[in-house]
């Protein structure tokens, strides 16, 4: 009898405890480009569409390969892909992103399947420039915001990526 109480306690607590912890993101990941010409396409990202928060890229510390001290701005356009057929154009955003952090937010992408950028035009210019950027993140999110780990000063710190609702970034 005390053994069956107990067992009882144990799975109440631990379905609690499950579900009590938020839903993660449904996805993300983080990257950067070095050198990349205007026609530069990102790798693909398969939205399941688990949820209906906003598909948003994030470009971090952006500068032209070649002249570091040039203000410059990045346009990417989000494709949707489908197999055997053109890719479907989500449209395009204009990242401001010299030496800050700027995000692009597309909305709720209701097509199940693969995504990526492409890099059309970096300050304006189809040709003639080349894009680094320190971090580009990726995010086709859920309830909580995906957290950035970063090593500086000798130090980890932790900061969360913009959320389209809270912040007021433009796009």
């Amino acid at each position: 009898m005390v053994r069956t109480r107990l067992l009882g306690l144990v799975v109440t607590v631990v379905t609690l405890v499950v579900l009590a912890v938020p839903t993660l993101a449904e996805g993300q990941r983080t990257s950067y480009m070095s050198g990349a010409a205007t026609g530069f396409e990102s790798q693909s990202w398969t939205d399941n569409h688990r949820d209906n928060w906003s598909t948003d890229i994030t470009f971090e510390n952006c500068t032209e390969t070649y002249r570091p001290t040039l203000n410059v701005n990045a346009t990417i356009r989000l494709y949707y892909e489908r197999t055997l057929l053109p890719e479907i154009n989500r449209g395009d955003r204009t990242l401001n992103c010299y030496h800050a952090f700027y995000t692009g937010h597309w909305g709720e992408m209701t097509d199940v399947g693969g995504y990526h950028f492409t890099l059309k035009t970096i300050s304006g210019n189809t040709s003639g420039y080349w894009l680094d950027v320190q971090h580009v993140y990726f995010s086709w999110y859920c309830i909580t915001r995906p957290v950035v780990h970063k090593w500086e000063a000798g130090q980890w710190t932790m900061r969360n990526l913009p959320h389209p609702a809270s912040d007021g970034l433009r796009t």
